[in-house]
């Protein structure tokens, strides 16, 4: 089983053993969002963006006026009719999902994504279901892909993030499974999309493992100045994540800038 799925972890643990690492425990973090949407910024790819576009906000901002910490509005409710076929197999799939029979959640749609493959919940419920099992990581990464490939086709337009917060914890999933395939830059930036969309983590393990991952894969892809700064970042929230630690030391021994974390967060506005 792929480490970065493995540890797709739960805070549980963190509640009640506070230094403890993220990576080191083994359950999944569920993203917790809050209802209404604040603006984050997580790093230098941001200032890329000359603006964001968030679906199904309500009470939307001006995507160019907004700063950092602003209100974006609130989420917008889903449909009471995800499907007017398998609506009931949604409902259930969402049930065994809850009650961790990931199997289960995952056969309540399979005939439903057969039937309908571009429905936009049966392909979230069934991705977030196959993404538990123990052999369906490489087709929820495919579901996961094409859903967010259609939104981005259908609202993308050039120099704007498109981030749909209906659909905001794929954008998770596709970072980790990115991650085990070494897909460094489209890690990022899924990343990039699930933080800003976020609207505030309500869970400080959750933004640990994410800052943790950053780390690896700006590593990774060669930028240490970035690596190091977000392995600091990820300190700040637990001096003892020895998964980070390992980055610094290999960043030493490179020689690279020891910078800190208030340096490089000047050059980023």
């Amino acid at each position: 089983m792929n480490k970065h799925i493995i540890a797709a972890v739960s805070y549980l643990i963190c509640i009640f053993l506070s230094s403890c690492s993220t990576l080191d425990v083994k359950e999944e973090i569920k993203p917790k969002l809050e209802k209404r949407v604040y603006l984050q910024l997580i790093d230098s790819y941001d200032t890329k963006i000359e603006s964001r576009k968030f679906m199904h906000v309500i009470n939307n901002q001006d995507n160019k006026n907004i700063q950092i910490g602003d209100s974006l509005g609130e989420i917008q409710e889903y449909p009471i009719v995800m499907s007017k076929q398998y609506d009931e197999n949604i409902q259930k799939s969402k049930k065994e999902y809850e009650n961790e029979n990931f199997e289960w959640a995952a056969n309540a749609l399979s005939e439903a994504y057969k039937k309908e493959p571009d429905n936009p919940f049966i392909q979230y419920y069934y991705a977030r279901a196959l993404y538990r099992t123990q052999n369906g990581r490489i087709k929820s990464f495919d579901i996961y892909r094409k859903l967010i490939e259609k939104i981005d086709n259908e609202n993308q337009e050039e120099g704007i993030l498109v981030i749909d917060e209906w659909f905001i914890e794929a954008y998770w999933k596709l970072a980790t499974i990115y991650l085990d395939y070494e897909k460094w830059d489209e890690a990022i930036y899924e990343m990039t999309r699930f933080y800003l969309g976020s609207g505030g983590m309500t869970s400080s393990a959750l933004e640990e493992q994410l800052l943790s991952y950053l780390t690896e894969a700006y590593y990774s892809k060669g930028d240490y100045q970035l690596s190091q700064y977000y392995a600091k970042k990820t300190l700040n929230k637990n001096p003892a994540n020895r998964y980070v630690k390992e980055y610094i030391d290999k960043i030493e021994k490179l020689g690279v800038k020891n910078i800190s974390i208030y340096e490089y967060d000047s050059k980023v506005p």
